[in-house]
């Protein structure tokens, strides 16, 4: 006789939809899923709320793709402040 399946929790959920369970506990959850509605309806919330996240991370820029300013103000200031000082010296 065999035991009865557990219901699902989110964190073996969320293991299944990674792909980190064992084959024979991934294919006892499939089963169980045929056959309990909560369960099932539980899965595939896990499932939208994964692939919604994936298509998050996949709209965020990259820190490559990030445009950053040019640099080439930190150069102009810094001989601004130099000619300040220089013209400071001298008069």
């Amino acid at each position: 006789m065999s035991r009865p399946t557990p219901h699902l929790t989110r964190d073996r959920t969320e293991q299944y939809l990674l792909g980190a369970l064992p084959p024979d506990a991934a294919a006892e959850l499939e089963a169980h899923t045929l056959t309990c509605e909560p369960c099932a309806r539980l899965l595939q919330e896990e499932a939208l709320l994964e692939e919604q996240l994936y298509e998050v991370a996949a709209s965020v820029p990259r820190e490559a793709e990030v445009i950053r300013p040019a640099r080439w103000h930190r150069p102009v200031a810094a001989a601004a402040v130099a000619m300040a000082v220089a013209a400071s010296v001298f008069l």
